[in-house]
């Protein structure tokens, strides 16, 4: 199972491409008329506009190939959800965040941290991604050398490669045992705070949230659904029966589409995820992510 594809709800489209291409120069993969997907280098990065797809949901899901149930499109008002991070490491750290904050027009600088000096903003459908400038420290053990193997092996194209994807969460053990033991995703490093996971070529984190009850308030709130973590599985009907022994609950079971079959669960907190098997080579896409998808599982 890898973490292969993250998908943001947005507002408006024009102006969260706009933001993508002016702020972070992501190759972008494809698009239609109601999203956008990117080459982030650890994994694929899609944004759609919500109320495009649900006005006409059935002529949209045909347009776009997702086979989503109404659960799924349940619509809610986008707001800052500080609790999904995409941290992305740019290669010249001082640039980026300058050109960001022209962008934005904030005066807001770098933070340092344990982990780096950090850079964090919110999107224009209240998605949080933070720039980060590894520290020494962050870089040592199991942790850092998957972050250096990953640095390592980007395309140079992507001027500032995802590498990790970060969760606030109200219980760590709970938490990293779900990661772990249910999903089977390896461990890379683990404390009282949080808990990493290596989730292919990214590293899926978990952090506990620094004020109680944050999480638990995003949920309740719908917030935490903004953000779709999305895991290719090779075959989905096995990968379904075996989550399902687990106690992972599948509130619509299997789904058919256009770009393959899912299967949508949350996590404890609260937060979407969902499995994926592709469709076969032959199938026509409007949105051909097999190229970048086969580097991802290489």
């Amino acid at each position: 199972m890898r973490l292969v594809m993250l998908w943001r709800r947005i507002d408006d489209l024009r102006a969260a491409r706009a933001e993508n291409t002016d702020m972070l120069h992501l190759p972008v993969i494809g698009d239609d008329a109601y999203s956008t997907v990117y080459n982030a280098g650890g994994l694929m990065l899609g944004v759609w506009q919500q109320d495009a797809l649900i006005g006409d949901a059935q002529r949209a899901l045909t347009a776009v190939g997702r086979g989503c149930s109404d659960l799924n499109l349940a619509m809610f008002e986008t707001a800052s959800n500080a609790a999904s991070a995409l941290m992305l490491v740019p290669r010249q750290m001082d640039r980026t965040v300058e050109n960001v904050r022209d962008v934005l027009g904030t005066q807001v600088r770098p933070v340092d941290g344990p982990g780096g000096r950090a850079f964090s903003y919110f999107d224009v459908g209240g998605n949080l991604t933070t720039l980060l400038e590894p520290s020494d420290a962050l870089m040592r053990g199991r942790l850092g050398a998957k972050l250096r193997s990953l640095l390592d092996e980007f395309h140079p194209d992507i001027e500032m490669p995802a590498v990790s994807h970060r969760l606030l969460v109200t219980d760590v053990d709970r938490s990293r045992q779900f990661y772990e033991e249910v999903l089977g995703l390896a461990l890379l490093s683990s404390g009282r705070n949080g808990a990493s996971f290596d989730a292919g070529k990214v590293v899926l984190s978990l952090e506990l949230e620094p004020v109680s009850g944050q999480v638990r308030r995003l949920s309740k709130s719908k917030q935490l659904q903004s953000d779709w973590l999305t895991f290719y599985v090779p075959g989905i009907e096995e990968t379904f029966s075996l989550l399902a022994s687990r106690g992972v609950a599948f509130p619509v079971g299997i789904e058919r589409s256009g770009i393959g079959q899912m299967a949508y669960f949350n996590d404890p907190d609260g937060y979407s995820l969902n499995v994926w098997q592709p469709p076969d080579r032959q199938t026509q896409l409007e949105i051909d992510f097999f190229p970048v998808l086969d580097q991802l599982l290489a």
